[in-house]
């Protein structure tokens, strides 16, 4: 039989409810959902009303079926997988602990915790390289007894991991699009973007460095040993997901054939990974593709596009603030005229407004200390905001100048 969904004790309490006390209950489930899923939702409404817009001779299955990404997405989605499969051990964590016990200064600490993070995001997405870190950088404080360094390592830590899309073609998920819908060489983000690297993760290192070199106790930490079998099929697999985005072989393709070995593999050792995953990932990204072909193909929208896109840098940088940096990114692509150009803005948008990025978003609501909140806050936005202005006038003078 298979599991149930409410225990006896809660489907006794569910029956001595009112019926008011029911809807109650039911409507704050469904403002939880909404709330928690309602930026997929407005892109899953929205693709499906943009149909009924598009002219019928561009209604046929070829032009949804042109509109999906099939590479994006299943790359995607392995590389998610591998690298649950990964937090499921505590891999990151162990090597991240195995780190710290080295550091003996305050200065220290904070460059570790700040550039430890940015390094994994290159390789894992800045999203992922957050949600793994900031558990592990407020206990790493802790124990240091420099839990009031809490709000600058977090704001610093966020900044660096968005700058990874600056590096890596896998360190945001739009760079993972990016990659495969313009075809790029494998060194093209360091090419457009390198000044913005500079420039942004030099600012970090000063403010990183002005910390006071005090000596701290270095923080021990239980010595776990990893899983040896599981580490090296899961370091493996991760390997192979990183082979498939690049994607060196095109007959056949390379990822027709590792997506199904990883799938596989992954299912054999550890099937609680495929219910870690976030499955709105994928679904968000099917739902920007189908709006995306719809706006080429919807005239109006394709021709005002086509217009604004002459000021590219400002319509990337100013639609990321309201919308989110990924959207915007994949319904503006298609429109670009300059893809260097483009890419030096997308790597400017993930900064600003807490709505850039789901990394904004998520360390913006998950803060963790109660006491430190407001002072968070405060000089969260006052630093998305600076630096936002610095690295639009580093992006901009490289791009008129």
């Amino acid at each position: 039989m298979g599991k149930r969904l409410l225990t006896n004790t809660q489907l006794q309490f569910w029956k001595e409810l009112t019926t008011r006390e029911k809807w109650y209950y039911v409507g704050a489930a469904i403002l939880n959902f909404l709330k928690k899923y309602y930026m997929t939702i407005i892109f899953v409404v929205a693709a499906i009303v943009s149909c009924f817009f598009v002219p019928q001779e561009s209604q046929t299955l070829d032009h949804y079926i042109k509109a999906f990404n099939f590479k994006t997405i299943l790359c995607l989605f392995i590389l998610m997988l591998t690298i649950v499969a990964l937090k499921n051990i505590k891999f990151f964590k162990r090597l991240s602990a195995a780190i710290l016990r080295k550091i003996k200064t305050v200065r220290a600490l904070v460059l570790i915790l700040v550039f430890l993070p940015a390094l994994f995001a290159w390789f894992i997405t800045h999203d992922v390289a957050l949600l793994t870190f900031i558990p592990f950088t407020v206990v790493a404080l802790e124990m240091a007894g420099k839990s009031n360094k809490l709000p600058k390592v977090l704001i610093l830590q966020t900044l660096a991991c968005n700058l990874s899309g600056t590096i890596s073609p896998i360190g945001t998920l739009q760079n993972i699009y990016l990659w495969d819908f313009f075809k790029l060489g494998g060194f093209e983000f360091i090419k457009s973007c390198w000044p913005i690297a500079i420039g942004g993760y030099g600012l970090i290192l000063i403010l990183c460095l002005i910390e006071k070199k005090d000596f701290i106790v270095p923080i021990q930490n239980a010595k776990r040993t990893l899983p040896v079998a599981k580490t090296v099929i899961y370091i493996l697999m991760f390997v192979l997901a990183i082979l498939a985005i690049f994607d060196f072989v095109k007959t056949p393709r390379l990822y027709w054939i590792i997506v199904p070995i990883v799938c596989v593999v992954i299912l054999i050792c550890d099937r609680t990974a495929y219910k870690n995953v976030n499955y709105q990932i994928p679904i968000l990204f099917l739902s920007m593709f189908i709006l995306g072909a719809n706006f080429q193909a919807i005239p109006a929208i394709s021709n005002f596009l086509q217009k604004i896109m002459s000021y590219e840098f400002f319509v990337v940088v100013g639609s990321s603030q309201l919308i989110n940096n990924t959207t915007a990114i994949v319904l503006l692509a298609p429109f670009t005229a300059d893809i260097p150009h483009f890419l030096i803005a997308s790597a400017c948008a993930k900064f600003g407004s807490p709505l850039t990025s789901t990394a904004n978003q998520m360390v913006f609501t998950t803060y963790p200390d109660d006491l430190t909140r407001k002072v968070f806050v405060k000089w969260y936005l006052i630093a998305e905001v600076g630096f936002l202005v610095w690295l639009c006038g580093i992006g901009l003078m490289v791009i008129y100048l």
